[in-house]
């Protein structure tokens, strides 16, 4: 371990956990492999932009350091053929005991609930790793895996994995890691200081964007890392033509990165900053489990409007979106969309956000808004200053109101489906409110909010606009 320590103390820390990794193939120890994942995350685990994760994709090779970790990060961007394609890559190549926690990860965690391929190829790393760390795992059996993923390891596999991993039990005296582990402690405490001021400016950012000492010293830290949001932050003091173009290649390579965990689930194109900060994000999931494993990110309090939504693949056994978890942990957010149907609507209501002072509803008709969606939820006091939602939500609207909400100022927007404008151009009978009824709608909620503002459209157009003080 002489060596190791040598090129420690001459700060060469990847030549020394290189070092330990050799030593760990002649020798597989849990405890020398511990020591390896101690050093590893010392160095940071930078998002890799738009167009790297294209070139991944397509190579299915990493370039960098901390590998797994990254391609953990990208999994959804880089896809089950480019996920693949790198492990088959890494099974190839000598074994290395980096990739223990995240094959570890994936299986109480499984990123895909499909797809045999991605689970050959990781068990079949896990075989080539051969890791005596993942025997407590693997011995919980095929039966610890969710029903979803059973069919595509299968017990075969699985067996050959804690076999491979069994069989590389070193027998011989346990590793002297004396002389390492003061330098790695060393190491550590200087990371610690490092990550503690970090997310103290980090903080300070999230709770005023506009503090600009706050800012640019945050910037630095970031740019010490090499992480190009520090750069970007820096540029946003800029006002000169080259400072907007390369702000611009910036957000367009590595925007999404800037969500830090959240990236996998962010739109590009829903993505606002304001000074370099992200300040908005539209950010879709597919399943509660996605939800539960991002609930800690601190990026939640960098967002001031937040477009929560979910792709077809949600489970509506899990109920809508958990906005009140996700407000619970974005306690910045102002503005919340959007609110698809009253059970959303209601579920919002119920956070108890001091901050919230918008919530926008999707104007469609796809989900029928009822009152008793929203007052059988344990809705909390909220003051609204806008509240934006469908015409057709007046009895959602009116029960929120019995129970707590106040509202300065609500529109009534409606944009009726293609489907509607169909209806209307031949004849057909439609469910799309009138005039009329939206005129009825208005007169029931007077006097319970501040102001009104309600449209009568067809699809892309507003016919008309009803206007009511309190």
């Amino acid at each position: 371990m002489t060596d190791a320590a040598s090129l420690l103390r001459a700060g060469d820390r990847r030549g020394a956990i290189r070092t330990l990794i050799e030593r760990w193939r002649a020798a597989p120890s849990a405890a020398l492999a511990d020591l390896i994942d101690r050093l590893d995350p010392l160095d940071p685990c930078l998002p890799m932009g738009r167009s790297a994760i294209a070139e991944a994709r397509s190579a299915g090779s990493i370039a960098g350091p901390r590998i797994p970790d990254r391609l953990s990060l990208h999994l959804g961007q880089l896809q089950q053929k480019g996920a693949v394609a790198i492990l088959h890559a890494h099974s190839a190549l000598e074994p290395d005991p980096r990739w223990t926690h995240v094959l570890r990860s994936w299986l109480d965690a499984p990123p895909f609930l499909s797809g045999r391929e991605f689970w050959h190829a990781a068990f079949g790393l896990m075989g080539h790793t051969a890791d005596p760390r993942l025997i407590a795992r693997l011995s919980a059996g095929l039966d610890s895996m969710p029903w979803e993923v059973r069919n595509f390891i299968g017990v075969g596999t699985w067996a050959q994995a804690l076999d491979r991993c069994q069989s590389s039990v070193d027998p011989g005296p346990p590793a002297d890691l004396s002389t390492l582990e003061p330098l790695v402690a060393a190491l550590e405490r200087t990371r610690a200081a490092q990550d503690a001021l970090r997310a103290e400016l980090f903080e300070r950012v999230a709770r005023d964007p506009d503090d600009r000492e706050a800012r640019l010293v945050y910037a630095d830290l970031l740019l010490q890392d090499e992480d190009p949001h520090g750069e970007l932050i820096a540029l946003s003091e800029r006002t000169d033509k080259a400072a907007k173009s390369r702000s611009r290649a910036l957000v367009k390579e590595h925007g999404l990165g800037f969500m830090g965990p959240l990236a996998p689930y962010t739109l590009q194109s829903g993505l606002a900053l304001e000074h370099g900060i992200p300040r908005g994000a539209r950010i879709v999931f597919k399943s509660a489990s996605q939800v539960e494993s991002v609930l800690d990110a601190p990026h939640w309090r960098l967002l001031r409007e937040l477009d929560l939504d979910a792709t077809v693949s949600w489970s509506w056994q899990d109920g809508p979106l958990p906005w009140p978890r996700v407000l619970g942990v974005a306690q910045n957010v102002e503005i919340a969309r959007w609110a698809d149907h009253a059970g959303t609507f209601g579920a919002i209501c119920c956070s108890g956000s001091t901050s919230l002072r918008e919530i926008h509803g999707r104007a469609s008709t796809r989900y029928p808004w009822r009152a008793q969606d929203v007052s059988e939820l344990p809705l909390k006091p909220l003051h609204l200053h806008r509240l934006v939602l469908p015409s057709t939500a007046v009895e959602a609207i009116l029960a929120a109101l019995d129970r707590g909400l106040t509202v300065d100022r609500l529109e009534l927007v409606y944009r009726p489906t293609p489907g509607h404008a169909e209806q209307r151009k031949y004849g057909y009978a439609t469910d799309a409110p009138t005039a009329g009824s939206v005129l009825a709608a208005v007169r029931r909620l007077k006097g319970k909010v501040g102001h009104i503002r309600a449209e009568v459209g067809w699809f892309d157009a507003v016919e008309d606009v009803i206007e009511a003080g309190s």
